[in-house]
């Protein structure tokens, strides 16, 4: 039978909704996994609705799923929002405080799980954790990518996103989740990257010379990307003082003769 799975994790901005799609991405693509996900999210520091979406296959996936599989609700609105974009016999993780009645929803006291492992902000730790054990990936995975990932920052952190990694696993462990499949040893098909690299990366390939941007994200990843490698290629990167003045470079540069780009988000548009 074919894996083909999308998870939803929803929430407010700062509640560390890319976190968790980080750690479920690196553990599927350690198991050989394909994936493909979009990253939401409103321009604003604390609030508002964002949502970092994760299709899940044993085959290539080059576009994002409609149904979902499995919603990690981290506040009500998430729930609200996707709830219609449940397939059948989907499930929703909500936090026991925040929860409704409903029959496809499971309620998991996050912050409480996070507290005990060390410091409720883990509480996104947690929630990784309880996403993959309802999909049935194996717990030494998630603490190879878990210690991969936070190393940086010492030990003493490693152990308290494992310890809470392992809260969420086994807070969910008994529940039968029709969605679940084998995850079978296998080596990586391929590398992580995001959308924003991914432009810097085909600019440059396509030898451009010059680039314009006024940081706003997402744009900003495309700007940082091309400003880094700038020393290593003929390339001038130029930030501009708004999103016109950007916008008229790159057509100014590209009158002179070179390859000229620039890219803005939503806002700056």
């Amino acid at each position: 039978m074919s894996i083909d799975i999308s998870v939803n994790i929803g929430g407010g901005a700062g509640q560390g909704i890319q976190t968790v799609g980080d750690i479920l991405a690196r553990v599927c693509l350690k198991c050989g996994l394909y994936i493909m996900a979009i990253n939401d999210f409103e321009s604003r520091i604390r609030g508002g609705h964002s949502f970092f979406q994760i299709r899940i296959s044993d085959k290539p996936v080059n576009a994002p799923g409609h149904g979902i599989n499995l919603l990690l609700a981290l506040d009500k609105k998430s729930f609200d929002l996707h709830e219609k974009e449940l397939v059948k016999d989907g499930l929703c993780l909500m936090e026991e405080n925040e929860t409704s009645s409903k029959k496809n929803i499971i309620a998991i006291p996050f912050l409480e799980l996070a507290k005990e492992s060390g410091g409720k902000i883990t509480s996104n730790t947690v929630a990784a954790g309880a996403c993959l054990a309802l999909l049935g990936a194996p717990f030494g995975v998630i603490r190879e990518i878990i210690t991969e990932g936070f190393a940086s920052k010492g030990q003493d952190i490693v152990d308290k996103n494992i310890n809470a990694a392992k809260a969420g696993y086994e807070a969910v462990r008994e529940i039968k989740f029709k969605f679940a499949f084998k995850w079978k040893a296998s080596r990586p098909k391929g590398i992580l990257i995001d959308g924003s690299k991914a432009a810097a990366l085909g600019a440059l390939a396509a030898d451009c010379r010059f680039a314009a941007f006024y940081p706003m994200s997402p744009a900003t990843g495309i700007m940082a990307h091309l400003a880094s490698a700038a020393n290593d290629f003929p390339l001038v990167v130029e930030q501009a003082e708004d999103e016109i003045a950007a916008v008229n470079m790159a057509i100014g540069a590209s009158f002179a003769g070179i390859r000229a780009m620039t890219a803005t988000s939503g806002g700056g548009f």
